[in-house]
């Protein structure tokens, strides 16, 4: 499915759903998130190279491997018999950029089942986020652009200095 950029695909696409909906971009945020802070675990792609597979592989191994009667194990692309890996902490540099509040947020993002992650209601009200500070020197603000993605409404903009800005865009045609 040619829905988001591999490195950064919420589990249930990267596993064959075919019904998602925003939470697969606050997925995308919390991977940028934790590359933004210095993490390279979702790139990190031992034996599997640049592939699906590879991806999927690193994700177990930063996330643990998702077990039980969870959705995105019921998936028609979720591996059979998957590799068994505990969740692994993030790199202490990571957590000690993002402070306690910014793990919150990064955890609530990157979480195996799409019912379980925040919303983008939720992140905007994180401590974190709140005031509107970041502590990577970031500063949130209201942005519109003078084209958007069709059929699309911003859900988070950070932005980084007079000329970078990140914009998650949600709400697109892919539910």
């Amino acid at each position: 499915m040619g829905i988001q950029t591999l490195g950064y695909r919420a589990p249930e696409v990267l596993y064959g759903s075919v019904a998602f909906g925003p939470s697969i971009d606050l997925f995308s945020f919390g991977v940028i998130l934790a590359e933004l802070s210095g993490c390279n675990s979702f790139r990190d792609m031992k034996g599997g190279g640049w592939s699906a597979v590879g991806y999927g592989v690193a994700l177990m191994e930063q996330l643990g491997t998702p077990l039980g009667n969870l959705e995105v194990t019921g998936l028609p692309l979720f591996p059979k018999k998957p590799p068994n890996f505990r969740p692994r902490p993030f790199p202490a540099a990571v957590i000690d950029k993002l402070g306690s509040h910014g793990s919150a947020l990064l955890a609530g993002c990157l979480c195996w089942e799409p019912s379980g992650r925040w919303t983008a209601q939720r992140c905007l009200t994180s401590s974190f986020i709140n005031p509107g500070r970041f502590d990577l020197g970031g500063v949130l603000q209201a942005h519109r652009p003078k084209q958007a993605p069709y059929n699309a409404r911003p859900l988070l903009c950070i932005g980084f200095g007079s000329h970078r800005s990140l914009l998650i865009w949600g709400g697109g045609s892919g539910q």
